[in-house]
């Protein structure tokens, strides 16, 4: 599953309610297929004026200058606009972290590909601690040494 960076939130006037961002965070992790429990989501106010794509993509390239997300954001960084009360719009950043180990993705599912084929004995290797009774779990709790 992708991971989260951050999450911006967007609005004019007055900040949305608790039960408004639960909604927002709701559909953002359905959109998105993410979990967002953990990340950080910070809310900006009526500075920007009324919210809309363009503002929330340069306050991405804003926050990478300033450092506080990692560089290339802004290609990580999907927008929707939601309408609170049918009248308000809020606007959503969602930067996507940047993967750190791409390749083990690879390599787990050609490991998970060879148990398949030759049974549990390939999912267990000298000096490898198992974590569980599972062999997979095994594998990929060790993939990162």
């Amino acid at each position: 599953m992708a991971t989260v960076e951050r999450v911006l939130i967007l609005h004019g006037g007055d900040r949305p309610a608790a039960d408004e961002i639960g909604r927002i965070i709701y559909r953002l992790e359905q959109a998105t297929g993410t979990d967002l429990i953990g990340v950080r989501i910070t809310p900006f106010g009526p500075g920007f004026g009324q919210p809309d794509e363009s503002i929330a993509q340069a306050l991405v390239v804003r926050l990478e200058y300033e450092g506080d997300l990692s560089g290339g954001a802004l290609e990580r960084t999907t927008v929707q606009t939601f309408s609170l009360d049918g009248a308000r719009r809020v606007v959503a950043a969602v930067v996507m972290a940047e993967e750190r180990n791409p390749w083990v993705k690879d390599l787990i599912a050609k490991h998970l590909e060879k148990i398949d084929l030759l049974g549990n004995a390939v999912a267990w290797q000298p000096g490898w601690a198992m974590l569980s009774s599972e062999p997979a779990v095994s594998f990929v709790a060790c993939a990162a040494e």
